[in-house]
């Protein structure tokens, strides 16, 4: 389970301990999809746990930064800015495992 996360001490934490109340916001963040855009205030929120993007006080960076992404991955060549190239939507994901 969870294919898509290294096996390593802290996936041992995680997946022992996910029912834990202190535990379980860190194994949905480490297991669950992630949403198609994340925004973080790091002065405030320097572990990126409380994601801003789509609240109306950060609209207007959130705009600014997907603009400013857009226009790097076209200068670069980046195959994800063009729509006719889905490769990047096949990955797998692994979902949650039976409870034990």
């Amino acid at each position: 389970p969870f294919g898509d996360i290294d096996a390593s001490p802290s996936k041992a934490l995680l997946m022992d301990r996910r029912r834990d109340p202190a535990i379980a916001s860190y194994f949905e963040l480490a297991t669950m999809k992630r949403p198609a855009e994340e925004l973080y205030d790091l002065s405030r929120d320097p572990h990126q746990v409380e994601n801003l993007a789509g609240q109306p006080a950060h609209v207007d960076a959130q705009q600014r930064l997907r603009a400013e992404l857009d226009r790097w991955m076209r200068d670069t060549g980046d195959p994800r800015a063009t729509a006719d190239d889905d490769r990047w939507d096949g990955y797998p994901y692994y979902g949650a495992r039976p409870p034990r």
